[in-house]
């Protein structure tokens, strides 16, 4: 299992088969600077000092190996994740479910944490920074999906059922999305435009998308009213029952593929709220090749947004191919009722300043003498 964060300081996560879990940072060079990530500190040169007695310091050379553009990523091992209570060793180790990498809010990669099942139904939330372990949750039943954010809580399938955990403390909530009995959750991930959209990919090649902040009574309720509620059942493939084992979320879209990518559908989730999701279109591994894995990659600008998505398909044992996507977005503006609150703050403040306006200028007028 991989999990990977660019936030400031990038950091990429591996765990073994053996449950070892190893934290790496990464540094981005461009000929002989620094684009991305740490810096690597000066170096002591041996020998040399300063007119103050101190060791001269110089600066350390970029790396040798680069690629025709002057780019070179440098992966250094940083810390090993330390090993829970009851484990005596590294060889004892349960297997690794799923690994989730995140920043809290508004810390940057300051306050880094991993979110780490394994196959026993526990889950450990570790300091990125030192490896250690903030906190040990028993799930109650082994973890049976990714881990997928939204906010400060986190989703994980157990089971046909979605169970949520806050993302900062571990603590289960109480919230629950009740999925198809006989089934089981493979897959899961949040709508781009409409976060409190979960979708989730079944083993048995239905897609369900829940809505996590329902409220049955309408937008009036308080925000502890929220409920999980099934909103949507997707149609199976067209290409015939399969697990859908990935789901890749996309501005207006969403992707389901099964774990070998022979089998891979695009449906359009635009106002989902109103419309549903839509089928697109299905391909077959005949359509495109010896896939074998499939990742999204995000590219940001300014302010952390968003703006362009790729795919990144691993072909081979050692090859992969990176995909910009070109399906089409197109928002309908239709539906302006989010709207109604900002529109009534702004017409309170306008009779607030108009009420103290005119009262300012009768005050003047009053104060003024005739000559």
């Amino acid at each position: 299992e991989v999990a990977f964060d660019g936030a400031e300081l990038p950091m990429l996560v591996t765990a073994g088969t053996d449950g070892t879990v190893l934290f790496h940072n990464l540094t981005l060079w461009k000929n002989d600077v620094v684009l991305v990530g740490r810096r690597p500190k000066s170096e002591i040169i041996p020998g040399e000092f300063n007119e103050n007695g101190t060791p001269k310091r110089k600066r350390p050379d970029p790396p040798k190996e680069k690629n025709a553009n002057g780019y070179a990523l440098v992966v250094n091992l940083e810390n090993v994740a330390s090993l829970p209570e009851e484990c005596t060793s590294e060889k004892n180790l349960p297997g690794v479910r799923s690994l989730s990498l995140y920043s809290p809010r508004g810390t940057g990669g300051n306050n880094r944490k991993l979110m780490y099942s394994d196959d026993t139904g526990s889950l450990r939330l570790y300091h990125a920074r030192n490896g250690t372990i903030a906190r040990t949750l028993d799930l109650g039943a082994v973890q049976t999906s990714n881990t997928a954010k939204s906010g400060a809580s986190a989703a994980l399938g157990v089971g046909s059922d979605v169970v949520f955990v806050s993302a900062s403390k571990a603590e289960k909530i109480i919230q629950r999305c009740t999925g198809l009995a006989g089934t089981t959750v493979v897959s899961l991930a949040y709508d781009v435009l409409t976060p409190s959209f979960l979708i989730a990919g079944l083993d048995s090649g239905d897609v369900l998308v829940f809505n996590t902040k329902w409220r049955p009574g309408g937008e009036q309720a308080g925000p502890s009213k929220s409920q999980c509620k099934l909103i949507n059942k997707t149609p199976k493939s067209i290409n015939g029952d399969f697990s859908t084992d990935t789901i890749l979320a996309l501005k207006g879209y969403f992707l389901s593929s099964s774990k070998d990518g022979n089998v891979f559908n695009v449906w359009n989730s635009t106002n989902g709220r109103e419309l549903g999701m839509r089928f697109v279109l299905g391909a077959t591994g005949r359509d495109l090749g010896a896939v074998k894995d499939w990742s999204v990659v995000q590219s940001t600008g300014a302010g952390g947004k968003v703006e362009n998505m790729f795919l990144a398909v691993k072909t081979g044992p050692s090859s992969i191919a990176v995909y910009s996507h070109l399906l089409p977005h197109t928002f309908n503006f239709s539906d302006i009722t989010w709207l109604r609150m900002p529109m009534i703050l702004v017409g309170v403040a306008g009779v607030f300043f108009w009420n103290y306006y005119k009262k300012g200028n009768g005050g003047r007028r009053r104060g003024k003498t005739n000559p």
